[in-house]
């Protein structure tokens, strides 16, 4: 007879491989999407037909950011491009975008010792992930935003491990990703606290050494951080002030609009993480995308009627999934719930507020309403973290065991019929951006035809299609720039 280990590693092994196989249902028909953005089309053709490192110059200059001299070539314009080939391209941003959800799950289990609480955040995060909305990081900007975010998940995982074992190579790891990352966006600024929060704790928690001590401990610890933000802003400010002619309104302070704009935007642009939030608010894209050919309605009898044999089996595997899982967590200490919330809430809604203060994005949530954008990616996950932890709390204050599996059973079940309609709305957004691949593929034949390569040089072409959007996410056609380039 097998002994308990034997059926441990049985049990945990298939379980493993079910979650692997929901993952790799989940994103990787993110890999078919195309071209989602002008900017991107607009970063291949330079990649093609320019010098990629004086335009990058002449970018960071408009745009009043100095990264952008040495990362953009790198990372916007030659190596999404490099295999000339979308899905290939796609297919790598998306491995990143799985490794944040994991980066993410491995923070989850270091903060809580649970590794089932892991597991639970990481499935929560696969059921809810969503490839709707203005330039999401899943769709748009290939490998840029996945590989960055990747490198702070990975500074916080560090920083977390040196605080449970005081070993420097942590802190070193820890310091260098996050310099890393902040070569890419200066949002990520954000962080910091976070990450010098689980730095220092340890030095508090030592009740034996005086607080100066602990204040001289602490000070030593943060300093290499400290030398990197300076260094950073230095060099941010800086080119500003060299460069101050920059037009670009997404960096520019807003001058005239109150603090309820400011709050307004942050809330606005951070709803877009919700759970299932798009599949209840942008019903256009279901409208316009349906498989119904006419008097198509919204409405969740309409996604159950229709729903595919495939998102009916993946429900049933994340409902199983989940159940397994939550028989298994253990009690989370109420201390750490009370400072995950906390936390939680604030991380959901901190990733825009510099953008909340730039004058181009609060004009964007009041005159279109934008309820999301590239830093709303960020913000599903502590909205994860949330959800599982207040799915969670029943299951520990429920007394009676057939009230419990009930409850269990419930919630496995209410999980698996979310997890039909965000595959839904997932499937109608990937036939909405697939719009405008099939455009530019359409364009790619006809330049490689005989009949327009005989078209005499300097020759002027009418074709109003290419200015016009055939999607209700894309921005591909409606960004300017010069197809004559192409």
């Amino acid at each position: 007879m097998p002994n308990k280990e034997e059926t441990f590693f049985s049990k945990e092994f298939y379980f493993l491989i079910a979650m692997i196989a929901v993952t790799a249902v989940t994103v990787v028909p993110f890999a078919f999407t195309g071209f989602a953005t002008g900017d991107d089309v607009q970063y291949y053709i330079t990649a093609n037909t320019q010098d990629i490192w004086a335009q990058s110059y002449n970018y960071a200059q408009g745009n009043g950011r100095f990264y952008f001299v040495f990362m953009m070539p790198i990372f916007y314009q030659w190596l999404p491009y490099i295999f000339d080939n979308f899905v290939a391209t796609k297919m790598v941003n998306v491995s990143f975008i799985v490794l944040n959800y994991l980066l993410f799950a491995l923070i989850i289990k270091e903060i809580f010792k649970n590794k089932w609480l892991a597991f639970l955040c990481y499935l929560i995060g696969m059921v809810f992930i969503s490839i709707k909305g203005i330039n999401n990081p899943i769709a748009s900007y290939p490998i840029y935003f996945s590989l960055s975010f990747s490198l702070i998940l990975y500074s916080l995982y560090c920083a977390i491990k040196f605080n449970d074992t005081q070993l420097r190579k942590y802190k070193t790891l820890s310091v260098i990703f996050f310099a890393l990352g902040l070569l890419f966006y200066e949002n990520y600024l954000i962080y910091l606290p976070l990450i010098l929060g689980f730095i220092i704790y340890h030095q508090f928690k030592d009740s034996k050494k005086s607080l100066v001590l602990k204040l001289k401990r602490a000070f030593i610890i943060v300093l290499p951080y400290s030398i990197v933000v300076f260094v950073y802003l230095a060099a941010y400010i800086g080119w500003r002030l060299v460069f101050n002619q920059y037009q670009y309104s997404g960096a520019m302070i807003a001058t005239h609009n109150s603090i309820w704009d400011f709050l307004n935007t942050i809330t606005s642009i951070s709803r877009g993480a919700y759970p299932l939030f798009f599949y209840f608010s942008e019903h256009s894209v279901f409208t316009e995308n349906s498989f119904i050919l006419e008097n198509h309605e919204h409405g969740l009898p309409n996604v159950f009627l229709h729903a595919k044999i495939e998102w009916v089996f993946k429900a049933v595997i994340v409902s199983l999934l989940f159940f397994y899982i939550i028989q298994r967590v253990n009690l989370i200490e109420k201390r750490k719930v009370f400072y995950a919330g906390l936390i939680g809430v604030i991380f959901i809604y901190s990733p825009q507020f510099l953008l909340a203060t730039t004058e181009k994005y609060m004009t964007l949530v009041k005159c279109c309403g934008i309820t999301n954008y590239l830093t709303t990616y960020f913000s599903v996950f502590p909205v994860a973290l949330l959800l599982g932890i207040i799915l969670l709390i029943p299951v520990f204050l429920i007394p009676k065991e057939k009230f419990l599996i009930s409850y269990k059973v419930f919630i496995s079940v209410l999980i698996g019929l979310a997890c039909v309609v965000n595959d839904y709305s997932n499937d109608h957004a990937l036939t909405d951006l697939k719009n405008p691949l099939y455009t530019f593929q359409a364009f790619e034949e006809l330049t490689q035809t005989k009949a327009f390569k005989a078209i005499p040089a300097n020759s002027f072409i009418y074709a109003p299609q290419l200015y016009k959007e055939n999607s209700e996410i894309s921005t591909m056609f409606g960004q300017v720039f010069d197809w004559s380039d192409y």
